[in-house]
């Protein structure tokens, strides 16, 4: 599945939803100290617990890191530069952009209508910079603390999707979405001739709509007992789900697994990283 049609689409959005939901909820205002003090430790006690587990596994692998190049990875927590330096692990750059997402949400709520046009603004070009990969956001993407100008980019499609969301009808969701599944499947083999269309769809369309459609049948998914169990164990699964589905491509990768294969492995980790999820222990791991 690595690289394909699969991947490609499910990243396009299975990530950034998430940096959308804050903006959903009222605002409400908290003392800089207290902010940093409630989200440095439910965000970067998992966040420091899984670095230092891939740190060791990679250095169980004989993967050469001196003491500045784990410094620089813990602190800028980006894909490339956690992938590059340890080898794997680039997942757990959700936990360091979230925390930069929460910061911006705080400052933007707190500023006047002036600033926070400019901060619209400012999102808008890391946007762009993000979707499109511009050499020069790029540089700032990979090794800005905190992965501070990814979560930048996320306040414009956050405020555009709250605003959305209370004028658009669920029915032109659906619509919209089936219109998406048809233009991915049309540019997604010719993605390398209209490289920016194929952008456009996968990197900023993609994720907006396709959280509109889920938040358009939230009632729906509520009703089932599982499905809100999995919301509220989500960011433990995710972790898990990713080290563990990492893993088991290591030991695949040399039989050059197919979308079944690929599948089924996806469906399996998926029940270990749950069952995983409500071990108690973890209590500590994941404090609130």
């Amino acid at each position: 599945m690595q690289g394909g049609f699969s991947n490609l689409f499910l990243y396009s959005f299975h990530v950034y939803a998430f940096f959308y939901l804050p903006f959903l909820y009222d605002f409400k205002k908290m003392e800089w100290f207290a902010f940093f003090k409630k989200n440095l430790v439910r965000l970067y006690v998992p966040y420091t617990i899984f670095f230092l587990l891939l740190l060791g596994l990679s250095i169980f692998q004989g993967t050469s890191i001196t003491v500045v190049k784990t410094l620089l990875t813990y602190i800028c927590g980006s894909q490339y530069i956690l992938h590059t330096n340890l080898g794997f692990g680039s997942f757990l750059w959700f936990l360091p952009t979230m925390l930069s997402v929460l910061f911006f949400r705080q400052l933007y709520y707190r500023v006047n209508k002036f600033w926070r046009n400019i901060m619209l603004l400012c999102s808008l070009l890391c946007l762009i910079g993000f979707t499109y990969l511009i050499p020069l956001y790029v540089l700032t993407w990979w090794y800005s603390p905190f992965c501070l100008t990814v979560g930048l980019s996320m306040l414009f499609p956050a405020i555009f999707c709250r605003a959305l969301l209370k004028k658009i009808n669920p029915e032109i969701i659906v619509i919209a979405f089936f219109i998406l599944t048809i233009s991915m499947m049309i540019f997604f083999p010719v993605r390398l001739k209209y490289n920016y269309t194929f952008l456009t769809i996968n990197r900023l369309i993609c994720p907006v709509l396709i959280f509109l459609l889920l938040l358009s049948i939230k009632k729906l998914l509520c009703s089932w007992e599982l499905i809100l169990d999995l919301g509220k164990q989500s960011l433990r699964i995710y972790l898990f789900h990713m080290l563990i589905y990492n893993g088991f491509y290591k030991l695949l990768d040399k039989s050059n697994p197919g979308i079944y294969l690929g599948l089924g492995v996806f469906i399996l980790v998926l029940f270990i990283a749950y069952f995983l999820s409500k071990m108690k222990l973890l209590k500590y791991a994941f404090p609130k």
